[in-house]
């Protein structure tokens, strides 16, 4: 769940303006077909995520708009497709035993989530890809110049990875909540800049 934190303050004021489009390096029509076809695999699911920071008519709204995306868009397509309205303005939480609401920056939200969302779906795609032609191993990159967030993800770049560990790990860091820490998913956080590739 994104909320407005000291850190999360200071990216967002016309962060949507400012963000760089993430390059997928291997984003062609077979892997956005792909990527559908794991998309929806996901949502036939009765313990399918969701983004819990939309509202009721966000939730409703979000997976039409992702699958546009996956078939027609990017990341920043969606960003700027989720409306203000889509998404929960104030978010409660027990701090000491009391609630504490938090103000949720949208436009922050919205590229977090977006860029999430796209790039969950296309690692996915893409390992479904690399799984069918016999390739076993991915290499971790950089997509973006920025880093939304926490920068743990960095020390990755370079990697090469099993393809079958990094398929198999697809958000199991925080879904089931609350997740296994310890297993390997790319993107490893919301607004993480870092993706796969075939490797070289």
């Amino acid at each position: 769940m994104v909320t407005m934190n000291a850190t999360t303050r200071t990216a967002a004021s016309g962060h949507l303006a400012r963000c760089s489009p993430m390059v997928f390096e291997n984003l062609d029509f077979a892997t956005r077909q792909a990527m559908l076809l794991e998309f929806d695999r996901e949502q036939a699911r009765e313990d399918r995520w969701r983004p819990l920071i939309l509202s009721p008519a966000g939730q409703a709204a979000f997976p039409e708009l992702l699958r546009t995306a996956i078939e027609l868009g990017d990341e920043i397509w969606l960003a700027r497709s989720l409306r203000p309205e889509h998404f929960r303005r104030q978010v409660v939480r027990l701090g000491d035993g009391h609630p504490v609401v938090e103000a949720v920056d949208v436009e922050l939200a919205a590229i977090l989530l977006a860029r999430t969302e796209f790039n969950t779906a296309y690692v996915s795609g893409l390992c479904r890809i690399l799984l069918d032609q016999g390739i076993d191993a991915c290499e971790v990159y950089r997509a973006a110049p920025d880093e939304i967030g926490s920068a743990a993800c960095a020390l990755a770049e370079g990697m090469v990875l099993p393809v079958p560990l990094v398929y198999a790990g697809r958000r199991r860091a925080y879904w089931p909540a609350p997740g296994d820490p310890r297993a390997l998913t790319v993107p490893a956080h919301p607004g993480c800049a870092f993706t796969i590739r075939r490797p070289a």
